[in-house]
């Protein structure tokens, strides 16, 4: 199920996502988490789903703030 799906709608999710990727250096390519696709565009992998729900279940109020505020 797509992580926007679980509860972790972000108003500002591309930010977010971001901040997180370079945040845990993601793209790295000894992390495992995806690799250039075709020409220069990144593909996640499954991994990199599954990290960011851990982090989302890690971390549920900076995530889920987002959304409340977004809701008001």
């Amino acid at each position: 199920m797509p992580v926007r799906r679980r509860g972790n709608k972000l108003e500002r999710w591309e930010v977010s996502h971001t901040q997180l990727w370079k945040r845990l250096d993601a793209r790295n390519p000894t992390k495992g988490y995806g690799a250039v696709a075709v020409g220069k565009v990144w593909s996640w992998y499954e991994t990199w789903l599954t990290r960011v729900r851990e982090e989302c279940q890690q971390h549920p109020d900076r995530y889920r703030t987002a959304l409340a505020a977004a809701a008001q």
